[in-house]
């Protein structure tokens, strides 16, 4: 390990160093009128640009500086003044609202977020970075989305790519890509404390301070979170007892650290560093679980000048799992360390290209995986932006991953974007996309414990979890058509209608049942019972099926007055098809098949606020096995508003839930009633 990781090190020291010292390369020309985006926005009151909805910049989509309705992809923006007026606590609640994201919330710490593919516990298949740093837990698939060293006053915007962008990012990036960016200290200057508390125990505190000498910029910031317990479920919506366990809230901490330093040729260098503490119930397959230390810290540094970027970082976790329903204690360690660097540049007139390269090295330790302690990934990818004509573009892109327990992956791209008038653009586009095997599906080893219920009472026998070195990488292929259109300089209407093949799905199912031949310890009845039921006792990782999801979404967002703004969107996704001979048993969870959003934000003076529904249609839920059933349609109506004092004090109530509904969002998973907080606000 300390060979690999001081090669990396190294190789990430020469990739930064020279750019600190390199003399400032010629500026790269702007495309000539093929671009057509580049029309002048309105102007506000005070003459300042104001950009409408389709010309918000984002980043993520192509990792250089576009306006959303030029990016290749779906993507929906979620701006800081949106969060500000928002009610959400979660990023669960901020991002319901996005359309074709699937949410589920299971207790009070553990939240899953999926676009266009049905989401579940320990949901994989989104990739979620923070400033283009992923925090994707590689060992295990999944997001942990508590372990942000950063809340939300500190967010500048968050961008969802709605599909698949493993062009750009690589693995993990299957159903689409959250990317959380953060406020420069420069733009929150000043000193700012939070208090706040309200229903289920909630009681919340941060601080923030950010300042600047010279050239230099900083940041520290501070935070701490609580609350208590949901209320469980006693049943399956069919009357099938769920197993009673004492459940837990969670208790979160954060401190994060930021210094900014421009540079005189205009570039400017980016050091942070970070750390987030947990705790509370998680999801898993073999059951639920609390997490009774999760820690993860994280330190990186970052040099931008114009479209070159370089990055390196190194993160650190650690985590203790104890079963709710079984003795089981799970310890997990992970140190990475990650490289990148990328750029742009115009070739004649009409190709603007991006290219870039990544390196990644991670140790584990591993209770689950007893054998493995390492695995390597390297990337790279480029893209082309072919200027055909004045209103015609094309991008054709592709991304390589090798790693050395999953092998290669191939990931390409192309998209059409034909733009008749600045106001209105269309999009045409395929990307190929694929998720990493995790390295407990690749190499668990688990002996565990489950729980029955027979006629002669609860019953509890070993069983026997395993990864397979088999299992592939699984893959998609994502067909997609969508507009995006503007109105007046008001109302910003986008629609998106897409096609997904998926191969190789990898899912946990059991592959030995107990026989009669063969029962169990101690097994209570006859024995020939066992051959006509599937008792499991062994659980293992499969790649199964071909299964395609289609869905359409369309939304509005618009710009009422100066101070009131609303948004709009429906999205329908038809259930899997599961139609490869010998798949129907390919236990899928089924999404909604409709969710509706809408809402309005208003900043009048000193008074803010907000008011939003979300409606989700039933879901049905497989993957924690034997527990399978529906969860039933919930609406959630939600609230906020607040007033900001000339000194400087500011107070907010929010509202999650105001009809105190009973919501399941999985159907093992907490049901969620009303939450209501009240906070406090000082700037200095």
């Amino acid at each position: 390990m300390t060979r690999r990781l001081f090669v990396l090190l190294a190789a990430a020291a020469f990739a930064l160093a020279p750019v600190a010292f390199a003399q400032e390369p010629a500026p790269v020309p702007t495309p000539a009128p093929p671009a057509p985006s580049t029309s002048k926005p309105a102007s506000t009151a005070d003459g300042k640009p104001e950009r409408t909805y389709a010309e918000t910049i984002v980043v993520t989509a192509s990792k250089t500086a576009e306006e959303l309705r030029d990016a290749p992809v779906a993507v929906t923006v979620v701006s800081a003044s949106e969060i500000e007026k928002s009610a959400a606590e979660s990023y669960g609640d901020l991002l319901r609202p996005v359309p074709g994201l699937n949410v589920a919330q299971t207790s009070a710490r553990d939240v899953n977020l999926t676009p266009r593919l049905a989401t579940g516990r320990n949901a994989r298949a989104t990739l979620a970075l923070l400033d283009g740093r992923t925090v994707y837990q590689d060992y295990f698939g999944m997001v942990l989305w508590d372990l942000l060293p950063i809340n939300f006053d500190e967010v500048k915007q968050v961008e969802v790519i709605r599909g698949p962008d493993s062009a750009m990012w690589g693995a993990n990036a299957l159903g689409g890509v959250v990317n959380i960016l953060t406020k420069d200290p420069a733009e929150m200057l000043g000193t700012s404390v939070k208090l706040g508390g309200g229903t289920l125990g909630t009681r919340e505190a941060g601080v923030i301070h950010a300042g600047t000498s010279g050239a230099a910029a900083y940041k520290i910031s501070g935070s701490y979170f609580t609350q208590d317990a949901w209320e469980r479920p006693a049943a399956l919506p069919d009357g099938t007892p769920l197993p009673a366990y004492d459940n837990t809230g969670t208790h979160q901490y954060r401190i994060d650290l930021r210094l900014d330093l421009d540079r005189a040729d205009a570039g400017k260098w980016k050091l942070g560093a970070g750390f987030a503490s947990s705790d509370g119930a998680i999801l898993t397959g073999l059951g639920p679980f609390d997490s009774k230390d999760l820690y993860q810290g994280h330190a990186g540094a970052e040099y931008k000048k114009r479209d070159f970027h370089a990055s390196a970082n190194v993160t650190l976790h650690d985590a203790k799992y104890v079963g709710f329903l079984s003795p089981d204690v799970v310890t997990m360690k992970n140190q990475t360390v990650a490289a990148e660097a990328g750029d742009r540049h115009l070739f004649g007139e009409k190709n603007l290209v991006s290219w870039g390269a990544s390196a990644r090295y991670s140790h584990f330790d591993l209770s689950l995986v007893p054998d493995v302690h390492g695995r390597t990934d390297l990337g790279v990818f480029a893209e082309d932006e072919i200027f055909l004509a004045e209103t015609l573009r094309l991008r054709i892109g592709s991304r390589f991953d090798w790693s050395d327990t999953y092998g290669g992956a191939l990931s390409p791209r192309t998209g059409l974007i034909f733009e008749p008038h600045k106001d209105h653009t269309f999009r045409l586009s395929w990307n190929r996309a694929f998720i990493a095997p995790s390295l407990v599906e690749n190499f668990l080893y688990f002996p565990s414990f489950a729980l029955a219920t027979l006629p002669t009472g609860p019953y509890v026998f070993p069983i026997l979890a395993t990864g397979s070195s088999d299992v592939a990488a699984e893959t998609m292929n994502a067909f997609e058509i969508g507009y995006t259109g503007t109105f007046a300089r008001r109302v910003t209407v986008t629609v998106s209608a897409y096609y997904n093949i998926s191969r190789d799905r990898i899912f946990f199912v059991p592959v030995e049942s107990y026989t009669s031949a063969a029962p169990p310890p101690g097994w209570p009845l006859p024995p020939s019972v066992l051959d006509q039921i599937a008792l499991p006792k062994t659980f293992s990782y499969r790649n199964l099926g071909r299964i395609v999801d289609r869905g359409f979404e369309i939304s509005a967002d618009a710009k009422v007055t100066r101070e009131l703004t609303a948004f709009a969107n429906y999205s329908w996704q038809a259930d899997p098809d599961v139609s490869e001979e010998g798949a129907a048993t390919i236990p899928v969870n089924l999404q909604a098949r409709h969710r509706i959003n809408a809402g309005l934000s208003v900043q009048a003076g000193a008074f803010f606020g907000s008011a939003s529904v979300n409606y989700t249609a039933s879901a049905f839920w497989t993957d924690v096995q034997p527990y399978v059933g529906s969860t039933a349609p919930f609406t959630l109506w939600n609230a906020a508003a607040g007033w900001t004092f000339p000194n400087g004090l500011a107070v907010a109530v929010r509202a999650v839930n105001l009809t105190d509904a009973r919501v399941q969002q999985h159907v093992f998973g907490d049901i969620l009633r009303r939450r209501v907080t009240g906070e406090l606000r000082f700037r200095f």
